[in-house]
């Protein structure tokens, strides 16, 4: 079984869809981390981040099993990961990852097109929504908790322009599914989210 958790950066998705996996005892799958990877080792590489063909060989080549989960949070790749994910090529090569990795496996997916694009036929599809200063705060507080030097008003800024940029690609913009359940997060913790997840299932109780 595929259950697919979208919505953009700080509304909680991760969390969330890590925790319910916990709970099902499924894997969990992360599509955010694998471009982020992407990014990070491309400007390690001081790569032109608008060169698709350039991006594509390295994204080929990399090991995705030993990702370092701290570098990849940095507010570097966060300024810059949007560039590398609208790429088309870059996509479709990171569609396939997760599809080979789900094939025939019990999973929580989590990302911006997973029930749009990477698994249209997911069992079970969710929409997680917060407003911007939310999850401006969220995100702020883990990267705190994660020893990371950060500044809030850029922090803000950089969830907006990944917003924008997100929603306007022309490949896989970030929406909600048509058949997907839309859970506004501001209020709750992710305990209760992933409770209204399991209600919604009916695996709650």
């Amino acid at each position: 079984m595929v259950i697919t958790i979208d919505g953009a950066g700080g509304t909680g998705k991760s969390s969330s869809a890590k925790l319910l996996a916990q709970k099902l005892g499924y894997l969990h799958l992360n599509s955010g981390t694998l471009y982020r990877w992407i990014t990070y080792n491309a400007l390690q590489q001081h790569l032109n981040l608008h060169d698709s063909d350039v991006l594509l060989s390295l994204a080929k080549k990399l090991d995705y099993q030993n990702i370092d989960q701290n570098m990849v949070q940095s507010p570097e790749v966060s300024d810059n990961v949007a560039q590398v994910a609208k790429i088309p090529s870059i996509r479709e090569l990171v569609l396939e990852i997760q599809r080979q990795y789900a094939q025939d496996k019990d999973i929580v997916v989590e990302g911006r097109d997973i029930g749009t694009v990477v698994f249209p036929d997911a069992e079970y599809k969710f929409y997680f929504t917060a407003s911007l200063d939310i999850r401006a705060k969220r995100r702020y507080e883990q990267l705190k908790k994660n020893g990371l030097e950060v500044d809030y008003a850029q922090i803000r800024q950089s969830i907006a322009d990944r917003d924008k940029q997100d929603m306007e690609r022309e490949h896989s913009p970030l929406r909600k599914a048509d058949d997907a359940i839309e859970i506004p997060t501001d209020m709750i913790t992710v305990e209760e989210g992933v409770d209204i997840i399991l209600a919604e299932m009916q695996l709650l109780g």
